[in-house]
């Protein structure tokens, strides 16, 4: 195998020894250019004592580099600890491609300075990975990861030279055996979790003495050998270097004491064992040799630092450039108020409240019974655009919409659903928000909340364990066992549970048959809990699923089986809202949680209604783009209610523009307005498309740090061109106050009266032309498509007493179409009706459009792997 290695410095040089002692044909050396003044590099200089060709191009960017890597025909290229920009056309020159080195756990500390950031972040484990390189910025497939952990007083030099570097070595070797012996990974990084990291730079390393004590340990300890932490004292600069954390009080920046050991300094909560220090000009030097020669006495005070921007990771979304920490730093350090404070805010009295902790609590029937006479609020629909893998953040626009009207004065408050552990463990995370803009507690939240899904499964579960149950003491109903139509559930994504046979291991475990699971929030009963108003609503819808149908084609019932009542039990507190609040301390309810591409994607009626009566403006929203979840939204959830949205918040990113005008993920950090002007045409399709329920759309743009100038007027250009206007919002990383601007528009069309709200179809449509309909005028779609017996079976429905009821279409969320891949605004495609279910509980017809499945996988690198409990108790990895 015909290697070529690409690096510098001492890593570099270890890389290729190992190369080489293991026999490896190495045939050429690319490494960076020898600055003036400076030492050979290591690597260069090792390379050419081997007698290897040596290349220091200035740039890779030239087709005499290019040419240059071409000449050597090599079939892997092993890159250790290169600087410069390596162009995709030079990436692709080897046989079998090009490996990095990277000293993270990627997608975490992008960038340089990737090792100095998690010591001074205080975290307790990093790692190194060797990835398949492209020409973003550490953003290829994972080959392969090495964790290694960070002691509590191991410094950057600790970490990197007695760790990282021996271990990358190592594991560069394994990654080219792996290459070789072509079992070599090609893991996809999860980008929402990125974190990119700038230069650790010598004025980001100035000490402020007022942090507490941990704060300034771990700048030391993240600093130390380079670029070195420092503080002034009566004029002088003064890097510092060895340090140890000590107990005791003191006035901050002030020395405390003078020892043998070094200088006590004190900070917040602790004191700072100064032991070495290199004054300007000079050497490293024990600290009590320094304070004796500067004359240095206790009492002495370091200054404060002088102004300059935070010292912090920046996340890959967000809006303003301000530096932010990861959401689960944010909600750790919110401040929260009680829950009955927060209730209180809304009018509701403790006594209303079901308490789950001191900041969660379910609202009583008691209490919302008492307002069913109160006039109702303004309701705010929060959509969104097409989905893609760049993101578009639709709840924490919901979040920070509702923070920002009670910033205005408006008495606001948002309705949410509450996320699912399937997505959480896997690979879309949580449902909380993020940035400055989310809802407390999160770890709560994302986790087991209340137990509403608990109690979702368990009734779900139930009513299955009766129908089998039934079979078993002799099927009285005479319920056909191949046309069961009910699943089992559990809320995690289980591929390997899709399909099952059941009631194996003989005759005392009842009738074998085929069966599967499905995702809880997939099951009818998560969607009759969203859609019940009171207990005896919810007793009834559950009493009329059609779990089953006899030979002859007669439908069984739930309430046939007497399951309704214990069911309507288990689920009695599950069907109160939960009550918590946002990083403002603002009210929010967080209620149901069924998925928008299997299900209609709302939080519950009783949360919205309770709202309503509680606050002027009401924000909530709905799964995916306008294309799903605010279509049902309108389509099942008002058409049930009696809702009547007065405004629609469309929310989408110049990052999900520009994939959807055809720009590759890895590329969208570079402007491109005719990408986001072509992947316009989306949006004004979902424009379009909200228009025609009689409701007026304004357009949210979730700003990311890299949107330049040229790309959001762009956005705004797009959204004036279809009639509305477009607001770019920063409140991911500045809260409410990053979208007043929108606050402020979305009050002036909720009181203009625009809104003349109505359905896309009548009640008394048949149900293919539902289907038709929603395909043809919201999707694009020249037709729909179906086999004799989903047509038969919707004949079926209609002639069981079911016609009236409103569709609900099961397709994918990444396009108009039901292909996932077909982005933008489609026109004259089919829709492919595989197969239509009876909901008669939730009172409506689920249309599954293409390979839509019930039940996730999990992917190839679960969340999961990198959720754990530190030695604190805290949840890590979680967002």
């Amino acid at each position: 195998m015909r290697i070529v290695v690409h690096g510098q410095q001492a890593f570099g040089k270890a890389v290729l020894e190992r190369l080489l002692e293991r026999g490896e044909n190495v045939v050429a050396v690319f490494c960076a250019p020898d600055k003036e003044g400076r030492p050979r590099d290591p690597l260069a200089a090792f390379a050419e004592e081997k007698g290897l060709p040596v290349h220091q191009p200035k740039s890779w960017k030239t087709p005499e580099a290019l040419e240059l890597m071409r000449s050597y025909e090599p079939d892997l290229c092993v890159m250790a600890y290169v600087t410069l920009f390596v162009p995709q056309a030079v990436l692709d020159v080897p046989k079998l491609g090009t490996i990095q080195y990277h000293p993270s756990l990627l997608p975490l500390h992008r960038g340089p300075s990737s090792i100095n950031w998690p010591i001074a972040m205080g975290e307790t484990r990093t790692g190194l990975t060797i990835f398949w390189p492209d020409e973003g910025l550490d953003e290829g497939p994972i080959l392969l990861q090495k964790e290694v952990e960070i002691g509590p007083d191991e410094t950057l030099g600790d970490v990197y030279f007695k760790k990282l570097f021996p271990l990358g070595v190592d594991a560069m070797m394994e990654a080219v055996d792996l290459v070789r012996a072509g079992k070599a990974p090609k893991i996809p990084q999860d980008h929402s979790k990125a974190t990119y990291e700038s230069w650790f730079k010598k004025e980001l390393a100035e000490i402020d003495w007022s942090k507490p004590v941990s704060e300034v340990y771990n700048l030391i300890r993240a600093t130390n050998p380079s670029p070195g932490a420092w503080s002034t004292i009566k004029g002088t600069k003064l890097d510092i270097f060895d340090s140890a954390k000590l107990d005791g009080s003191g006035t901050p920046g002030e020395i405390v004491a003078i020892t043998g050991e070094g200088i006590q300094v004190a900070a917040k909560g602790g004191r700072i064992l100064i032991k070495r220090v290199r004054p300007p000009g000079g050497q490293k030097i024990p600290a009590t040799e320094y304070a004796v020669s500067a004359g240095l006495k206790v009492g002495d005070r370091f200054d404060p630092p002088s102004p300059k921007s935070a010292a912090e990771p920046k996340k890959g979304s967000g809006g303003s450039s301000a530096a932010v920490k990861s959401d689960i730093e944010i909600a750790r350090e919110a401040k929260m108020k009680p829950i009955q404070e927060v209730g209180a805010k809304l009018g509701i009295p403790p006594e209303a409240l079901l308490l789950y902790g001191p900041t969660k609590a379910k609202v009583s029937f008691d209490f919302i019974n008492t307002l069913k006479d109160r006039p109702d609020g303004k309701l705010i629909l929060v959509t969104a655009i097409t989905p893609t893998p760049a993101g578009e953040g639709k709840t924490t626009t919901t979040v920070g919409l509702g923070d920002a009207l009670n910033r205005i004065g408006k008495k606001a408050m948002s309705c949410l659903r509450e996320p699912s552990l399937g997505p959480c463990f896997g690979m879309k995370g949580g449902a909380a928000g993020g940035g400055y803009a989310q809802v407390v507690p999160m770890e709560d939240i994302n986790l087991h909340f209340t137990g509403d899904f608990h109690a979702i499964s368990s009734a779900n579960n139930l009513l299955a364990a009766m129908i089998d149950n039934h079979i078993y003491w002799g099927n009285e109903l005479g319920i056909d066992p191949r046309r069961i139509a009910w699943r089992r559930v559990m809320d995690m994504n289980d591929r390997a549970l899709r399909s099952i046979v059941n009631s194996l291991g003989g005759v005392a475990n009842g009738f074998p048959r085929q069966d599967g699971f499905d995702i809880t929030v997939a099951s009818e009963v998560m969607a009759i809990l969203c859609l019940a108003t009171d207990h005896k609503d919810l007793q009834r819808r559950l009493g009329n699923i059609v779990v089953a149908y006899t030979r002859d084609r007669k439908p069984i019932y739930a309430r046939d089986l007497k399951a309704d009542g214990a069911m309507t039990v288990l689920l009695k507190d599950a069907l109160m809202p939960n009550l918590v609040q946002t990083l403002e301390n603002n009210p929010v309810f967080v209620h149901g949680g069924p998925f928008a591409n299997i299900a209609h994607g709302c939080n519950s009626v009783l949360a919205t209604r309770t709202a309503l009566k509680l606050a002027d403006y009401v924000v909530t929203e709905a799964g995916f783009g306008a294309d799903l979840g605010a279509e049902k939204f309108f389509d099942i959830k008002c058409r049930k209610t009696g809702l009547k949205p007065s405004a629609a918040v469309i929310v989408a990113t110049v990052r999900a523009l520009k994939m959807h005008g055809g720009v590759a993920k890895d590329d969208l950090k570079t402007e491109n307005v005719e990408a986001v002007r072509k992947g316009g045409e989306n949006l004004k399709r979902h424009i379009e498309n909200v228009r025609k329920f009689g409701v007026p759309p304004v357009v949210a743009i979730n700003r990311f740090i890299s949107d330049t100038d040229a790309e959001l007027k762009a956005v705004m250009e797009i959204a004036e061109s279809a009639g509305t206007r477009a607001f770019a919002c920063t409140h991911w990383a500045d809260g409410g106050k990053g979208a007043e601007d929108l606050a402020r528009h979305v009050v002036e069309i909720c009181e203009s009266g625009k809104a003349e709200f109505k359905f896309l179809y009548p009640d008394d449509m048949p149900l293919w032309d539902k289907i038709k309909t929603v395909a043809t005028s919201l999707y694009g779609a020249a037709d729909i498509s179906a086999d004799a017996s989903v047509r038969n079976q919707l004949k079926e429905f209609e002639d069981n007493g079911y016609g009236h009821l409103p569709i609900c279409m099961a397709k994918t969320q990444y396009s108009f179409s039901t292909n996932p891949n077909l982005r933008g605004a489609p026109t004259g495609h089919v829709v492919n009706v595989r197969e239509v279910i009876l909901s008669a509980g939730a009172e409506f017809v689920v249309a599954v459009c293409g390979d839509i499945m019930r039940m996730p996988g999990l992917p190839r690198v679960p969340a999961a792997e990198q959720i754990r409990l530190n030695e604190q108790g805290q949840i890590e990895g979680l967002f």
